[in-house]
């Protein structure tokens, strides 16, 4: 035999023995690791030790066409109206008579027709009855027409809260020609008597809508979470007492991570004057103030106020993964009164961010 071919025979066994090796190694290492422990869910609200938990891994996005979206929005309150329905020169009303109802809205609209649902908040009684009466026992009174329910339809909003400050500043009778007003609109409502229930995708969605404050508010949360089990996503839109802080306390974050450990998927708040941090306890999301997406009370409001969008992931009926996106808007700007929009990339949208993430006292960058 020459030379050269007992050179390529021996390459050609060097390279079968080094094959089998391999497989052996790795035939070793599968056996080796089936006792290995794998990551499981953290309990909520603990962080992992690096040294001592296995910490999950990341979920991996699904691509966009491996199942359906279900997408809603959840907005601030909305006073539309004025003081004693005062149309007077510099009021929300008398800005409603010169640019109309699209007006207010028109830079969200995009992003509300987007989704399946939008959701904010009605905190003002609609009515053009002018023999209704203010409530006694009350220091306000916000007031709008009855074509101001158009703002809603609009700017793309699909259904309203009424479960907050003012819907009833004009007694029953105000409170009847509000939901009157937003039906005409053809706007959905909910308050503590009535939950908004929708279908979408082959999922189940249940909202359901009370202010909250005392030991009592919270015990009738938690009785509805307790029967709304049959539901895929289940939100709360909840209306809080104003506070000076931009932190939630420590009662009210026990409160809504209660709410959270009963069942809620999300809890959407807002004390209709500011937003404050939002948190993922477990596998839900709390928004402990969206602060007020329109502000009829006062020209120039507090500057910021939250939109949350969700995007549940749903397949065969069934949903896979949940997304959330938090967007912050500007109430107004110079030029524009009651006229949020989104807030652009940039040190302003960077603290904000930071501090909706928690890493922040203040959202204000001085």
């Amino acid at each position: 035999m020459k030379v050269k071919e007992k050179r390529i025979i021996g390459r050609v066994l060097y390279i079968f023995a080094l094959t089998c090796f391999t497989g052996a190694l790795m035939t070793i290492g599968n056996i080796l690791g089936t006792d290995a422990s794998y990551p499981v869910p953290m309990e909520p609200g603990k962080t992992a030790d690096s040294e001592t938990e296995d910490i999950p891994s990341p979920s991996v996005a699904m691509p966009d066409d491996a199942y359906t979206p279900v997408r809603l929005t959840f907005g601030g309150s909305c006073t539309a109206g004025s003081m004693l329905g005062s149309d007077s020169y510099g009021t929300f009303n008398a800005l409603l008579s010169e640019n109309g109802s699209s007006y207010f809205l028109e830079s969200l609209e995009p992003l509300f027709a987007a989704d399946d649902l939008t959701m904010a908040g009605c905190d003002v009684v609609f009515s053009d009855n002018e023999e209704l009466t203010p409530a006694e026992g009350r220091g306000e009174w916000y007031r709008g027409s009855a074509e101001a329910a158009r703002i809603f339809a609009d700017g793309g909003v699909d259904v309203l809260s009424l479960h907050s400050y003012h819907p009833w500043d004009y007694g029953s009778a105000g409170y009847d020609d509000t939901k009157a007003a937003l039906e005409d609109a053809g706007l959905l409502w909910g308050d503590h008597g009535k939950a908004v229930y929708c279908e979408q995708a082959g999922i189940s969605v249940a909202i359901y809508c009370r202010y909250v404050d005392e030991a009592a508010d919270a015990d009738n949360i938690l009785a509805w979470l307790a029967g709304a089990g049959e539901h895929d996503y289940v939100a709360l839109y909840l209306t809080t007492p104003e506070t000076d802080s931009d932190l939630p306390d420590e009662s009210r974050q026990a409160m809504f991570r209660s709410f959270a450990e009963a069942g809620a998927d999300l809890i959407a708040a807002t004390d209709t004057a500011r937003i404050q941090p939002c948190e993922r306890w477990g596998d839900s999301m709390i928004l402990y103030s969206t602060g007020a997406l329109l502000d009829g009370r006062t020209k120039y409001p507090a500057p910021y106020t939250l939109l949350c969008g969700v995007e549940m992931q749903v397949i065969d009926g069934e949903i896979r993964n949940v997304e959330y996106t938090l967007t912050p808007c500007r109430t107004y700007d110079d030029d524009h009164a009651w006229h949020p929009q989104v807030l652009e990339d940039g040190e302003e949208y960077a603290a904000v961010m930071e501090f909706l993430e928690g890493n922040r006292e203040t959202p204000y960058m001085n």
